[in-house]
């Protein structure tokens, strides 16, 4: 038997009680912080500098400069979080430049500036087939990414090579949703609404993330087969969710395989 039911747009809370992952919903005063605004626009301006001087910098030291189109899977999570957050998968893609700095024929080293659309996001509980009661929630979060990366490039012979890059990334956030489901002795549901995480009345995460990049994988022929994860650093909690949970900093930690081409 089925049924349905509404939820109003909330912050998603989850809490223990006797045992049980309940949900609770909770609707705090909602303030909209203008300065998270003028931090998005401060960083853009320091990253968009950044990138015109690496490739200033190329452009005058007679650098060969090549690109990357690059695409795969990511699975995400969040860290810092009081409840038992579950993997969020999406996927990657995106381009990058391939800026060379130094060629010494059998390695080489580089600057890769890119831009990546990411699938981010975590899972919050689960409703088995047997329970009875039972609350979930799913959010997804679209990000686009800028990582600025040092590539180490190593030639093993017969167009096969390897490389690792590491460097730091800043991540926008420009979209996404948390859907709530729940089951109460036969009766399923979802809500009538999804949250938009990063809405400014009623969403619970700052758009912006930020934090380290390493990766490392095998080229041949110009073809890539490449891992990386993202350990970030920023914490993407607004002032809805410090209101309404006791957690810690949250941060986004994400793992990727992508296959591509450098041209």
């Amino acid at each position: 038997m089925g049924g349905h039911f509404a939820v109003p747009l909330f912050i998603p809370n989850f809490v223990q009680y006797e045992g049980e992952l309940t949900l609770m919903l909770s609707t705090p005063d909602i303030k909209f912080d203008t300065k998270q605004s003028h931090k998005i626009m401060k960083l853009r301006n320091v990253i968009l500098g950044s990138l015109l001087g690496v490739f200033a910098l190329g452009a005058t030291a007679n650098a060969q400069i090549g690109f990357i189109v690059r695409g795969g899977y990511q699975a995400a999570n969040i860290t810092g979080s009081s409840f038992d957050t579950k993997i969020a998968h999406g996927a990657r893609a995106g381009v990058a430049a391939d800026i060379n700095v130094y060629d010494g024929g059998m390695s080489r080293i580089s600057i890769q500036p890119g831009v990546d659309f990411a699938m981010k996001g975590y899972k919050v509980g689960e409703i088995k087939k047997d329970d009875k009661i039972g609350a979930s929630s799913t959010t997804n979060l679209y990000y686009v990414d800028i990582p600025v990366l040092a590539n180490f490039a190593f030639d093993l012979g017969n167009d096969l090579g390897v490389f690792v890059n590491a460097g730091p990334y800043l991540g926008v956030g420009v979209g996404g949703k948390t859907t709530m489901e729940g089951k109460f002795f036969g009766f399923d549901g979802k809500s009538d609404k999804d949250i938009k995480p990063f809405d400014q009345d009623n969403g619970f995460l700052n758009r912006l993330d930020w934090g380290a990049q390493v990766g490392a994988g095998v080229e041949y022929n110009r073809f890539q087969v490449g891992v990386g994860t993202q350990f970030g650093i920023g914490d993407i909690r607004n002032d809805n969710w410090k209101k309404a949970n006791e957690d810690k900093a949250i941060r986004n930690s994400n793992f990727f395989v992508t296959v591509g081409y450098r041209f």
